[in-house]
């Protein structure tokens, strides 16, 4: 893995972390409901980055 890909994970792993805390106890969502958001967040991020990786390998065939 490269380093910038190594730095990209880290970055998302924070952000997901800290949107957990912020549902949590800013937005007053339970424990529960703030878990399912920032998981939910990263598999919308996960399958967007698939997509475009598929795009973006699909375009360079052609």
């Amino acid at each position: 893995m490269s380093t910038r890909a190594v730095v990209v994970a880290s970055v998302v792993g924070v952000g997901l972390i800290a949107w957990f805390f912020v549902a949590w106890l800013l937005l007053g969502r339970n424990v529960v409901d703030a878990a399912g958001e920032s998981v939910g967040s990263g598999l919308v991020l996960l399958l967007v980055v698939s997509i475009g990786a598929m795009v973006l390998k699909r375009g360079e065939k052609t």
